[in-house]
Formats: structure tokens, C-alpha cells, sequence
């Protein structure tokens, strides 16, 4: 999900919601590695709000601002998507994850195929 809120956030503001770090290309699909191998940990459990500063590295959002009002929008949008459906979403042919994805490779996922791939699936939208 962080990569679609990143994916419309990057199409609509034309910067990366997250600035420091590259989403790869995995096997399994679009991932932060540094997210990843903080998240790991919980496996499967939900992460307790008291933890999300330490965890995400990020204080609150203001509710007025465009990565607060981005976030809310896409995951609202995403809440009643399965598993397979947001799969689907990421590994679109000719989208963002499938021009970089080589595999076992980790590649960098380049902004400017995260920029063409919203402007060719959502911006109509």
C-alpha cells in the first residue's frame, strides 16, 4: 500500500512522498528495504500507534497537508482491496515494478517510471 500512496503522491505533487530512500523491485513486489527489514519484526501483527513515530520515523502529519491528505485518500480508496488485487496493482505490465524488476535482482525502482506509470493508469482517474 505505501508504494500506491507514494505512486499517487509522486503523480500529483511530482516528488516522492518518501525523499531518503528507493523503492526496489522484489520478487514479491515494490519494497522500502529499510522498512522492510524494521517491520519484519511484527510478522503478521498490526504495529501499536505508540511504536509508528519509531517505526516509520515520522511525528504527525498535519490534517491539511497534501502527504496527510494523500495518504488518507489512497488508503481509504485501498482498505477493501485483497492481497491479490493490490498485487496485481503493483505488477502491472508496463508499470513502474515491472520495468525494473529483474529477479532476485533488488533494482531501484526509477521516479521518473513511477511519474509515467500514474500518468498512464490514474490521473484520468
Amino acid at each position: 500500500m505505501l508504494y500506491i500512496i507514494n505512486l499517487f503522491y509522486y503523480g500529483r505533487k511530482e516528488e516522492p512522498l518518501i525523499a531518503d530512500e528507493k523503492f526496489q523491485a522484489w520478487d514479491y513486489g515494490p519494497v522500502l528495504p529499510t522498512l522492510y527489514h524494521k517491520l519484519k519484526k511484527y510478522g503478521p501483527n498490526n504495529i501499536k500507534s505508540d511504536n509508528i513515530e519509531k517505526v516509520f520515523g515520522i511525528s504527525s502529519l498535519t490534517n491539511d497537508s497534501d502527504e496527510y491528505t494523500t495518504i488518507k485518500e489512497v488508503s481509504e480508496g485501498l482498505e477493501k482491496f485483497e492481497t491479490s488485487q493490490l498485487i496485481a496493482v503493483t505488477h502491472r505490465s508496463g508499470g513502474a515494478w515491472s520495468l525494473n524488476y529483474e529477479r532476485s535482482q533488488n533494482n531501484i525502482i526509477k521516479d521518473e517510471d513511477i511519474k509515467q506509470e500514474y500518468l498512464n493508469y490514474y490521473k484520468k482517474a
